[in-house]
């Protein structure tokens, strides 16, 4: 599982949390480019082996954070503790969210995915759109 937690996040997922207000320092970032003759924004993965690379203002950029990273992040900025478990002996993984809110309560999504990276991505994509639309900690 350390390896999926070591893994950058999609693009997508790196547009949100830029938009979400992520500013922590990366080793990775995502640059958009346009090739000749293409109108399709093609997301390059970059690692910055001198320095750590923080979201700004330039929009051509988006940190490209690990799971991992963006699970504390998420457990720091919101107390939420996000997870992954194993169906049983399949091969398909679900999601599963802890937060305080008058008492210990926890929030999952009943669909099943076929990898961990997969149910991972989902699950910080619920709690930063829909947990918490306006990025604040209100709930």
């Amino acid at each position: 599982m350390n390896k999926i937690l070591s893994k950058e996040v999609s693009f997508e997922l790196a547009e949100l949390l830029k938009e979400k207000g992520f500013a922590e320092l990366c080793s990775h970032c995502y640059h958009d480019f346009l090739k000749e003759g293409e109108d399709i924004k093609k997301p390059l993965l970059r690692e910055f082996t001198q320095r750590k690379f923080q979201n700004s203002n330039i929009t051509k950029h988006k940190a490209a954070p690990t799971i991992g990273e963006v699970l504390d992040w998420i457990f720091e900025k919101y107390n939420i503790w996000l997870w992954v478990e194993q169906e049983d002996t399949t091969n398909k993984f679900e999601w599963l969210c802890r937060y305080e809110d008058k008492g210990a309560c926890k929030d999952y999504d009943d669909k099943f995915y076929t990898t961990p990276l997969e149910a991972y991505e989902e699950a910080i994509k619920y709690v930063l759109k829909i947990r918490y639309k306006n990025g604040n900690n209100k709930r």
